[in-house]
């Protein structure tokens, strides 16, 4: 069994399976207030441990809307990787090609997938 499918299971166990906008968006605000301190700190376990918990929150959530975390994080990557664009050294981060043919582009498949 991999991660996504322990964190689901926990989830079914306990019978945490109904998706509730305010707990959900709570429990990430948390974490990210986490992620937040740790950085300030530049505590790099903590660092860790709140991103390891967004996406066990995350893949949660995604379950509770019906979904198969592991395919809807398949679909993702796959859009994803379908961007044209580069690294931008003065921001840090990947900035998408703009004028990328949009045929080129996968759109990620999120129907119900259970």
């Amino acid at each position: 069994m991999n991660a996504l499918e322990e964190i689901v299971k926990f989830n079914v166990d306990r019978g945490l399976t109904q998706f509730r906008d305010e707990a959900e968006y709570a429990m990430l605000t948390e974490e990210m207030s986490e992620l937040e301190s740790a950085l300030y700190l530049g505590d790099e376990h903590e660092i860790v441990d709140a991103l390891c918990e967004i996406i066990v929150l995350a893949t949660w959530a995604i379950y509770k809307l019906g979904y198969d975390p592991g395919e809807a994080l398949e679909q993702t990557v796959l859009e994803i990787t379908s961007r044209k664009g580069q690294f931008n050294q003065v921001t840090g981060k990947w900035e998408k090609d703009q004028n990328q043919d949009s045929s080129t582009l996968y759109k990620a498949n999120y129907s119900k997938m259970m």
